[in-house]
Formats: C-alpha cells, structure tokens, sequence
C-alpha cells in the first residue's frame, strides 16, 4: 500500500499500490506526493505539481437604466462579472464583507446631479456616467414697487422663479449661507438712487429699475403776521402756506408736530415786547417781525422829568449746544447740554416749556430728531439725536439658515425666530408636493411640518458640524430614513 498526500485512501488512509483517483474542483496550484514503503523499511517519495491558471475576471455588464435624466430621479445600475466572487462600485457600499456587492446583481438610488459609477474587481475596471441636466431656469415673475420714488425710500422686490433652488439678487445679499435667495419670495431694500435690480438663475437674468426723482424744494408761498406793530401787550396772528413740504418749524413757536407745524396754517399768541418770527421749511426761511411800543404814560398836572434812554442789552450768544450721546438705541436717552450768555430762558424746538440760559435736560426720542436752541431770535447750530432699533438677539439656531439638499430635491430655511422658523420643502417625487414648512428646533434636533399636508413631518437630528440632518420623514403614515446637506460639502455616506 501506499501513500498519496495530502489525500486520505480508502484503507487506514492509505491507496492500494496500483490505481487511481479523481481530485474535483481543483481551484489552486497543488502538490501530490506518492509515499512508497520499501521493504528494507525506507521509504521512496515522488511529487506531481497540478498548476492552476485562473480565468480572468471578466465584466460582462455595466449598465445604468437611464444614462441622461433631465432632473434629478432615480436609477437602476445593473452588472455581471465572470469568474469573481464579488466586486465594488466606488461610493455605493454593498451587503457584503467590507462593502462589496455580488458579482451580479442591481440596485437603485438616487442622482441628484451628475454622477460617474466605477465598477472594479482588483484591477479590472469600468466605468459609467449618468448625466444629470436640469431644465433652464425660467423667471416667471421678478417685480419692483413701486418704480418711482420721489426723494428716497423703499422698494419691494417680489420673484419666482421655475427650476431653480435659489437665486441671487446684484447688490441684495440674500439668508442663504452663500448670500443666496429662495427661488421664490420678496424682500424690503432702501433706495436712495435710481437703481437696477438684476435676478440671476444660472445663465438666466431678469432685470428691474427703480428711478428716484429728486423730491421739489419746499417755497414759502406765504407768511404773515397781522397786525406787524402793536402799542402795549397784544395778540397777533400767524399764517403761513409752504408747498413741497409736510411740515415747517417757526422760531421761538414749538409746534403740535413734535414741536414743527403743518405746511399750512395759523396760530395766536400774545407779545409783550418786539418779536421776529422766522419761518423754516428745508433750506428755505421767512422772517417777520411784530414791533411793540410801550404803551404811553398817563398826563397828571406834574410836569414830566426827562425821560432817560434804556440801555439796550447785549445780544445773547451761544457758548455751547450739544447732545451726547448722537446716536442711541430705541427707548434709550440722550442729553442736550447748553450755555448761553445775555439770556435768562431759552427755548429748544421740540421741547414744550423753556429752560435756563444755562442746563441740561434728558431726551428720550423714539425717532431720529433735531432740536435747536432759541434764544429770542438768536438760532443756535441744530443738534440730531439719531435713534436706531434695538436689535433682536441672534437665535442659537440663525446658522442653519439657507438651502440644503436632501436626496429628492431641496430644503430652504429662512426667517428664524428664537426657536421657529419657515421655508420650502423642494421634491421631485410624485407622491410628495412642495410644501411650505414650519420648523421647531429643540436642542440638538428639528421639527419639520407642513400646514398644507399634515400627514408630512420630519424629525431630523442636527450633527455636530451643524452640516448635516438625520432622521425620519413620515408622510400618510409610512415612515423612511431622510438626510440633507448644505449644498458646500460633499455628499455624505448614506445620504443616497
């Protein structure tokens, strides 16, 4: 008997000395040794080698189900390999060992843009590409109102905008991350000139122009005081008629409007000594002055003594006016500082009463004022206390502002308020529509809802780089896993 290593005889493991025996499924280079027992005890070895080439691995099939898509959709790969045991398809990850996929199988995701698939086995490669080409951007309404201003003010830019995420506006920084808008909305800009507006969707660009006219010069058509002399104390009257203006200031008389007048109007006072009145609209002015002569003494049989001249008094001169702090906050106060020399009282336009010729006094204004010193019908330089609103504390949550894709389409969030906010859900799925939302943040996750269509809700958990969401969306009951990115950064694992 012998041996024939390594394989095992029928008999204690050993071979009669003369047969054979058939060895299946030889996969590898083997080697067979006979054993042979002499009868002098020694033993005799001869080894047979059985090399084995392996077929080359060949792929048979590489083929996507749709190789162009005009939106991002869905697409079936489908392949067959030859004489391997599994392969890989660079950036998709299988259900086998170390992410490999059968030799021949299929699977499906979602494209959302152009994507190049490569199928590999060692070194054996090949490669498909899915082209993904959107439809053009198409501006289906981009307004500007109102068209004309007079002077300065405000415009309301209202778009939307068919096949785009978001677009930009030249000049007009918009929430998204990148200064971008929602493919739909409006927003509030200040205009001081005229000035063009131009919308950008990709390649494509709509234009708007708001022209501001320069606002008329105010013109004092009239102003009078009757009667222009007076013998002793007594009323006269005012009246005054400006056009191009919504109110005036008249010196030394605090008017109903935050101390100012309408352009058109009348008032009576009582004056006791010589008065001049200058009327003020913009860079215009009118003066006026009442004269009043002492009324005369009565005649007795004593002969009068001669009547000595009145020293005439210095004119006042102001030393200093000023307001610190210029600017404030809403609510907040700023306060007017003032010395004047040849006066007892002066007057501050804008403030009811009168004041020593030397003080201060604590303004709360709850809009940009001017106020100027009077001091008979001596004008001091105007002083502007200028009020800003107050700002609204940031939320924890202001960086998640802006678009973000998911993989059936896009997500916007804008307008956040403390913990809440809206924005856009954006599909391209049959089954669900685009929606406006409703988000909830609570700590390190989001609520996403929609009053157009209650069964649809996400609740998505926020990663640590504040760049990706994870978590559930459920609509009519049936719930799937769901991510979205910022468009910035690369395609996460898993987010297909």
């Amino acid at each position: 008997q012998v041996d024939v290593l390594p394989l095992k005889g029928p008999v204690n493991g050993k071979f009669d000395a003369s047969g054979s025996e058939i060895v299946e499924k030889v996969d590898r280079t083997r080697t067979f040794t006979l054993v042979l027992y002499l009868r002098d005890g020694r033993k005799k070895t001869i080894e047979q080698r059985v090399t084995v080439t392996p077929r080359p691995v060949e792929i048979v099939d590489f083929r996507a189900s749709s190789a162009a898509l005009s939106a991002p959709g869905p697409v079936t790969l489908s392949w067959d390999v030859r004489n391997a045991p599994a392969v890989r398809i660079a950036g998709l990850s299988g259900p086998l060992t170390g992410g490999k996929w059968p030799a021949r199988g299929s699977t499906t995701l979602t494209v959302p843009r152009t994507r190049t698939f490569v199928l590999s086995v060692g070194e054996v490669q090949r490669s498909l590409t899915v082209k993904v080409t959107p439809p053009t951007p198409v501006v289906t309404s981009f307004t500007a109102l109102p068209a004309q201003l007079t002077g300065r003010g405000t415009a309301v830019l209202s778009w939307n905008v068919a096949n785009a995420s978001s677009v930009r506006i030249d000049g007009v920084a918009g929430p998204n991350a990148d200064g971008s808008w929602p493919a739909s909305g409006r927003a509030t800009v200040p205009v001081q000139a005229t000035r063009t507006f131009t919308l950008r969707a990709g390649t494509v660009t709509r234009s708007q122009v708001v022209t501001v006219r320069s606002a008329p010069t105010p013109r004092i058509n009239a102003f009078t005081v009757t009667p222009a002399a007076l013998t002793g104390s007594g009323q006269v009257t005012l009246n005054w008629d400006v056009s191009n203006a919504s109110a005036v200031r008249i010196s030394g008389v605090p008017g109903p409007l935050n101390g100012n007048w309408p352009a058109r109007g009348r008032t009576t006072l009582t004056l006791s000594r010589t008065t001049s009145f200058v009327l003020t609209s913009g860079q215009q002015q009118s003066s006026r002055t009442v004269t009043v002569t002492p009324r005369p003494a009565a005649q007795t049989g004593t002969p009068t003594p001669p009547v000595t001249p009145p020293v005439q008094p210095a004119a006042p001169s102001v030393v200093s006016f000023s307001a610190s702090p210029r600017t404030v906050r809403s609510g907040a106060s700023s306060t007017l500082s003032w010395n004047v020399k040849n006066a007892e009282r002066i007057q501050i336009e804008g403030l009811d009463g009168s004041f020593p010729a030397r003080g201060s006094v604590k303004v709360s204004p709850t809009q940009t004022t001017t106020y100027t010193l009077l001091a008979g019908s001596l004008r001091s330089v105007p002083q502007t206390v200028t009020v800003t609103q107050a700002a609204a504390p940031e939320s924890p949550y202001s960086d998640l502002i802006g678009s973000w894709t998911h993989p059936f389409g896009y997500l916007t969030i804008l307008n956040i308020d403390g913990r809440r906010a809206s924005g856009t859900f954006a599909s391209n799925r049959d089954d669900i529509p685009d929606l406006p939302i409703d988000v909830v943040f609570s700590g390190g996750t989001l609520t996403i809802s929609s009053r157009s269509l209650e069964s649809f809700k996400i609740v998505a958990s926020i990663d640590a780089g504040r760049k990706i969401l994870r978590g559930p969306y459920t609509l009519q009951g049936q719930s799937e896993r769901w991510c979205a990115y910022r468009p910035t950064i690369p395609r996460p694992d898993g987010c297909e």
